[in-house]
């Protein structure tokens, strides 16, 4: 709808679609804050992805993880207070090679979670 992939929301009965997200190259998964206060999901052509947030009206935009990771898959914690994540930063090119980082919502804090010889691919928190 409207040329690229985009996200879009509405009402539970099918009412109101309006589309949020005005990206050149949306990719697959995004989540919301439990709060619904905030949106995460990921951008960019291949090898060239980076997660962003922003709010549910698109703004406050900005870019999450830091550029050059090949960024992906996107999940808010619990508390709303960091977003897991798939990234290359440490075996970029590497097919086999994305790691789990968690990173604060603000920016900072960003961790490697897993280590393996094996892609470690779209994290999910638990309660």
């Amino acid at each position: 709808m409207d040329g690229a992939n985009q996200l879009f929301v509405m009402s539970l009965d099918g009412s109101g679609l309006r589309r949020v997200t005005d990206f050149d190259a949306l990719r697959g998964r995004s989540d919301w804050s439990p709060d619904g206060a905030w949106m995460v999901t990921y951008n960019g052509e291949a090898w060239h992805r980076e997660v962003f947030i922003f709010r549910p009206d698109f703004t406050d935009l900005r870019q999450l993880t830091p550029s050059g990771g090949n960024s992906q898959g996107p999940s808010f914690s619990p508390d709303g207070k960091w977003v897991a994540f798939t990234a290359y930063f440490d075996h970029y090119g590497d097919d086999l090679g994305c790691e789990i980082y968690i990173i604060r919502v603000d920016g900072t804090g960003l961790r490697r979670l897993t280590d393996n010889d094996y892609c470690d691919y779209q994290p999910r928190w638990g309660l």
